[in-house]
């Protein structure tokens, strides 16, 4: 079958991480420490970024939007994973 020409192009472009969680195991004071891969893409404009990151290993996803050209959303989101994991 022939595809309606829409104008449209395929431009996909994943960025993949690795990003290290410390997690206290409950009671005993220790530290266990796990790496998970993130993948996933950040954009910005005049007067706004955007971040999403998900880990396939755990189901989990984070997105951040903001109005701010200059936020640190790659920092933000970093945090945000290691809350989730925890």
């Amino acid at each position: 079958a022939e595809e309606p020409d829409t104008g449209e192009q395929i431009g996909l472009g994943w960025f993949i991480r690795t990003q290290d969680i410390s997690a206290g195991t409950q009671g005993t004071g220790e530290h266990e420490k796990s790496r998970y891969t993130l993948v996933g893409h950040e954009g910005s404009d005049n007067g706004f970024r955007t971040s999403f990151w998900m880990c396939p290993e755990l189901g989990i996803a984070a997105v951040l939007l903001c109005n701010l050209t200059d936020a640190p959303l790659k920092k933000l989101n970093k945090k945000l994973f290691e809350i989730l994991v925890k």
